[in-house]
Order: structure tokens, then sequence, then C-alpha cells
């Protein structure tokens, strides 16, 4: 991309995050699954706790 004159932020939206995405996902739901799971585990579980 450099050869074809792409500067470096147009490097970095086109080619470096494209690549990284399904990375960034994974962490994502990862860590949305772990944050959750704290407060299931203070709920222990019931859904109608109030």
């Amino acid at each position: 991309a450099r050869v074809d004159g792409a500067g470096p932020f147009t490097r970095f939206f086109a080619l470096t995050l494209p690549m990284i995405s399904p990375a960034i996902l994974f962490s994502l739901v990862i860590n949305l699954v772990m944050a959750f799971g704290g407060v299931i585990l203070l709920d222990r579980g019931n859904r109608f706790s109030g």
C-alpha cells in the first residue's frame, strides 16, 4: 500500500483494522460475557430477586 501512495491513516483503516477486526470482536464478546458474569453471580441466578 505504501508503494501505491497510501498514507498512514489509509493503511491503518484499509489494511490493519480489517485484519484485526476478528480479534477485536472476539475480545469484545469475551469481555462482555465476563462483565455480566459478575452480575449473574450476585443475582445467584434468580431472575426475580427484585
